[in-house]
């Protein structure tokens, strides 16, 4: 999937069903999410994707697993593992 139809999907999701906030009114912003290689050595390489937002705490297990289906379904491959991270802009928000 490449980069821009990958930001259009996620970004119409998270328009369509924005993440709860909890008690914070401070939501977070996808700025830009994208596919990366593995590194070589793995038999059947699984699919890696990266989002970028500037609120990286603010995306619950829950609503990871909510655009997880999102790729999945526009995939139409519900059985395909694959991984997902998120990264803030500071250098401590990798999740």
């Amino acid at each position: 999937m490449g980069t821009g139809a990958l930001n259009r999907l996620l970004a119409q999701a998270i328009e369509n069903t924005p993440g709860a906030l909890g008690r914070s009114t401070h939501s977070f912003k996808l700025l830009y999410a994208t596919q990366v290689n593995e590194a070589e050595g793995f038999a059947i390489p699984v699919p890696h994707f990266v989002l970028f937002a500037n609120r990286a705490s603010k995306l619950t297990d829950s609503y990871m697993r909510y655009l997880e289906k999102v790729i999945r379904d526009e995939w139409n491959a519900p059985g395909v593992p694959f991984k997902m991270s998120v990264r803030g802009k500071g250098p401590k928000s990798a999740r």
